[in-house]
């Protein structure tokens, strides 16, 4: 799922933020063997989202409402 973002700036911005964070490569969550564990699927579940997040939210302003888990 992190492969598939658009390679946009603010996307690639949340994946070093990420990465930084985590003191890892943030993309190696993103693979068939990494995916079996349930913390790799959940950390890229929020990584993807902040990226797109922060890219809608640079292509359309704010949102009006949000939702999630």
């Amino acid at each position: 799922m992190l492969h598939a973002l658009p390679q946009n700036v603010h996307v690639r911005n949340v994946l070093d933020e990420a990465s930084e964070t985590l003191g890892r490569d943030v993309m190696s969550l993103d693979s068939a063997d990494a995916l079996r564990s349930s913390i790799a699927v959940q950390l890229s579940l929020l990584v993807a989202a902040v990226a797109m997040a922060r890219l809608l939210s640079d292509e359309s302003g704010p949102p009006d409402a949000v939702a999630g888990l």
